[in-house]
Formats: structure tokens, C-alpha cells, sequence
């Protein structure tokens, strides 16, 4: 049912879900702590809103510990390998940002599945097979 103790539940399982797979996806960006720390934080929260994303609030913390130049935005161009992209800081922030949206995405779909599977809403998978 719809209990306020399985509200939050379903809420804890929303936040963990989000905020460990988009600070997960900082971590395989090679982000800074405090970026991995943000998307935690905020991962579960811009997935409801349509005009905010997890990464960019991601992007702007590990901008401002970073600190990209210009620099870096025309040492792009130069760049040959992989590895001469992630020593890049413009493209690290970049890379950042799309690794905690990538995994917020993620969150939701898992989140979703899991919420409705665990409170015994629908099966989802009932429920694509009877949409499609």
C-alpha cells in the first residue's frame, strides 16, 4: 500500500539509487571527491525536474576545483590519444558532467523498477509487454 513508512522507503531507494550510480559515474571520470559528493546529493532530485540535470551541477563543482582555460578549450584540438583527452581539464569536465547524467539515467530506470517491483505496484515487464 501506500504507507508513509513505504513512502519512505520508496524515497531511500530513489535517493541511493540515483546518487550512488551518478557518483559512480564521477568516479569512472576520474572526477574530484567533491563532485562525486554533489552528484550523490543531487542525483535523486533533477531527475524531477525537467530542467535541471545532475550533471550540471557536477560540471560547475569540478569547473571551480579545475579551473580550466582557454588553454585547455585549444589544447583540445591537439589532443591525439584518449589519455591526452582526460589530461585535458575542459574535457575532463565535460566528461564528468556526462558520467553522473549517464548515471542518474541509469538510476531512474533501475529506481523505477525496483520502487514498483518492491511495492508491488505493477510488473513493469507486465506492463511493457501490455504497451507494446
Amino acid at each position: 500500500g501506500y504507507s508513509s513508512q513505504n513512502m519512505m522507503l520508496a524515497f531511500g531507494i530513489w535517493f541511493a539509487i540515483h546518487g550512488v550510480l551518478s557518483s559512480l559515474g564521477v568516479v569512472l571520470a576520474r572526477g574530484k571527491p567533491l563532485s562525486a559528493l554533489t552528484a550523490l546529493m543531487v542525483a535523486w532530485m533533477t531527475n524531477l525536474i525537467p530542467f535541471a540535470a545532475a550533471g550540471w551541477f557536477v560540471g560547475m563543482v569540478e569547473a571551480w576545483k579545475c579551473e580550466p582555460t582557454v588553454s585547455d578549450l585549444q589544447k583540445l584540438t591537439e589532443a591525439k590519444t584518449f589519455s591526452d583527452m582526460m589530461n585535458n581539464r575542459f574535457f575532463k569536465i565535460i566528461l564528468v558532467a556526462v558520467m553522473a547524467n549517464l548515471g542518474a539515467v541509469i538510476g531512474t530506470v533501475l529506481g523505477i523498477y525496483i520502487i514498483w517491483h518492491w511495492l508491488g505496484l505493477v510488473n513493469p515487464i507486465d506492463l511493457l509487454k501490455s504497451i507494446l
